[in-house]
């Protein structure tokens, strides 16, 4: 078995696209695909009786595909704050943000709920401790990148701040509200 337009002689492939078969019945083929398999059709052949290739399949079963692994090429920002939203940048992730999960050497996997091809968005994790991250689709996965989460800038001791009986949500008034205020000496409003 070959895959990819590797040869004109279906008889004698160059022996780097061959496929190892790993099981065989007379209606399927397990095979582990070579390292140099290239995107194109998949020609069967047995000994004896020929061969039989893919390009007359209906089209989602014409070709092969082959799918590079994850890339990441950096974070934003470049050192994210605990538990705040940070993006993943880099390249063949997986076309919809479930068809991944992003793992953090600190905590468990999880799947992103927004992103694309480049770019996945979630929450840097919630420990400022060393850490890493990698992109796994299947049994691909990325390289790995080392980053620390720092913790959110806190209000320093003697600072002044105002706080009014206003409405809530209009910080950029430079008077906030007493809920405002906790909010942020939380960290959860910037």
């Amino acid at each position: 078995m070959t895959f990819g337009f590797a040869t004109t002689d279906p008889e004698n492939p160059p022996a780097p696209t061959r496929a190892e078969v790993l099981k065989a019945t007379s209606t399927s083929l397990i095979v582990r695909v070579p390292e140099e398999a290239q995107t194109g059709p998949i020609t069967v052949t047995v000994a004896g009786s020929g061969s039989s290739i893919t390009v007359d399949l209906p089209e989602k079963f014409r070709a092969f595909t082959v799918h590079d692994d994850p890339v990441i090429t950096h974070i934003v920002p470049a050192v994210p704050v605990v538990g705040k939203p940070m993006e993943i940048h880099g390249r063949h992730f997986a076309p919809s943000p479930d068809g991944q999960v992003v793992e953090f050497s600190a905590t468990a996997g999880i799947i992103p709920k927004v992103g694309n091809r480049q770019v996945l968005f979630l929450h840097a994790p919630s420990q400022a401790i060393p850490n890493s991250v990698k992109v796994r689709i299947g049994n691909r996965e990325s390289n790995e990148l080392e980053f620390t989460p720092v913790l959110p800038e806190v209000i320093t001791a003697g600072a002044i701040i105002t706080v009014s009986s206003g409405v809530d949500n209009n910080v950029r008034d430079e008077n906030i509200t007493l809920r405002e205020a906790l909010l942020l000496a939380s960290g959860e409003l910037s």
